[in-house]
C-alpha cells in the first residue's frame, strides 16, 4: 500500500502516539512496522486509519402554519427546535424576526445577544450551544400586536458558523412560521355554576349499581362560534359512563349549552374516570376533566332508625355512623357523603 504523509495542521494527523504493536488509537497493528517488532514478532508494512467528521447542516423544526387568538400570547411548547448532528459544544447563531408581534424566549442561560435581549423582541440574534438554544426555544412565546387581526409570522434562521465538523464550511437553515391572528372561540365548562378547569377535576357520589346523573354546561367565552365535537370517556375505574344527552353542535359567543352523563359505579368504594370534550378551541382541545367519587350504601328499607340510633330490631343492632372520605379536587372544594351502617 502506498500512502502520502498529510500536511502539518491537517485534521488527518492523529494526535495520539503509536508503537510497534499498537497504532495511535491503541488498536493492535495487523501488519509489521518495518524495523520494529510488532505483536507477532516480525517486520513488514503498517496500516493506519484516519477518521473525518464532516460538517452537517443544522435543521430547524417548526410548525408551518398556526392560528392564534387576538390579544392572546401563544406558547410554543416543544414545537420549535434545532438539530445538528455535528454540533457538540460549539456555538451556533440563531436569528428570530417577528412581524405583527414579538417573541420572548423561554430562558436566557448561556446565550449571548448581538441584537435584542430575548424578551418581547421583534428581532433578536444570539449565539449559544445547541442545548441552550433548544432550551430557549422550548416554551418561547409569540405575542401578537394588540387588537391586530390578520397575517403575521416568525422567521427563524440558524448558522453553525463553520464550527461543527473537521471542515470549516458555514452551513445554515431557515424556516418561517406563518401565523394568522383570528377571533377564536373559548370553551368553558361548568357544573352547578362552578367552572371546571381544563385538566382539573369534579366529583360524584351514589350507590353501587345505580346510575348517577350529572349535568354540565358549556359556555363560549370567545369571540367566534365554538364548534363542539365528540364527548368521550376513558380510564373508567370501578364504573361505567355514558353520554345521556348531547350538547349543541355549535355555540355562538357568550351562549351556553348543556349535556348530561350517567355514571354507574360497579362496586362499593372509590371510582374515577376521565372525560374529554372535543372542540375547535385554539388551546384546549380536547378539554379534559378527571372525575372521582365514592359509592354510598343506602339503609335497608326494613330498618327504621330510632332517636337513639338503634333499630326496631333491638339494641343489639346498634348503628354506627360512618363518614365517607371527602374528595378534594385541586384544593378548590370538597364534598362529603355520609351513611349509616349496622
Amino acid at each position: 500500500m502506498h500512502t502520502m504523509r498529510p500536511l502539518m495542521g491537517s485534521p488527518a494527523i492523529d494526535k495520539g502516539g503509536g508503537s510497534g504493536t499498537t497504532d495511535a488509537r491503541g488498536i493492535a497493528r495487523p501488519f509489521d512496522n518495518p524495523g520494529i517488532a510488532n505483536a507477532s514478532g516480525g517486520d513488514g508494512r503498517d496500516v493506519g486509519a484516519v477518521e473525518f467528521v464532516f460538517n452537517t447542516a443544522p435543521v430547524i423544526t417548526a410548525p408551518a402554519t398556526l392560528n392564534i387568538a387576538r390579544d392572546t400570547a401563544y406558547v410554543f411548547s416543544g414545537t420549535v427546535s434545532i438539530t445538528d448532528n455535528a454540533a457538540v459544544a460549539d456555538l451556533l447563531q440563531l436569528t428570530l424576526t417577528a412581524t405583527q408581534g414579538s417573541v420572548t424566549l423561554a430562558q436566557l442561560t448561556g446565550l449571548t445577544f448581538s441584537v435584542g435581549d430575548g424578551t418581547s423582541d421583534a428581532a433578536m440574534t444570539f449565539t449559544g450551544t445547541l442545548a441552550n438554544i433548544n432550551a430557549a426555544l422550548s416554551g418561547m412565546t409569540f405575542t401578537p400586536t394588540p387588537a391586530y387581526l390578520g397575517a403575521a409570522n416568525i422567521q427563524i434562521g440558524v448558522n453553525d458558523q463553520g464550527h461543527t465538523g473537521d471542515d470549516a464550511t458555514v452551513l445554515t437553515d431557515s424556516e418561517t412560521v406563518a401565523i394568522t391572528v383570528v377571533e377564536l372561540p373559548e370553551i368553558t365548562l361548568l357544573r352547578d355554576g362552578v367552572e371546571n378547569l381544563d385538566g382539573g377535576g369534579d366529583n360524584a357520589y351514589g350507590p353501587a349499581g345505580t346510575a348517577i346523573s350529572r349535568v354540565f354546561t358549556i359556555r363560549n367565552d370567545g369571540l367566534s362560534t365554538l364548534n363542539i365535537g365528540a364527548i368521550t370517556f376513558s380510564s373508567q375505574n370501578n364504573c361505567t359512563v355514558t353520554l345521556s344527552a348531547a350538547p349543541a353542535a355549535t355555540l355562538a359567543p357568550t351562549a351556553t349549552t348543556t349535556f348530561s352523563i350517567e355514571i354507574t359505579p360497579t362496586t362499593e368504594g372509590a371510582f374515577d374516570f376521565d372525560m374529554q370534550i372535543a372542540s375547535d378551541d385554539g388551546d384546549e382541545n380536547p378539554y379534559n376533566v378527571h372525575i372521582v367519587g365514592t359509592t354510598s350504601d343506602p339503609v335497608s328499607r326494613d330498618q327504621v332508625l330510632n332517636s337513639d340510633c338503634s333499630t326496631q330490631e333491638g339494641a343489639a343492632g346498634t348503628w354506627a355512623l360512618w363518614a365517607l372520605a371527602c374528595v378534594v379536587i385541586l384544593g378548590r372544594r370538597a364534598r362529603c357523603s355520609w351513611k349509616w351502617r349496622a
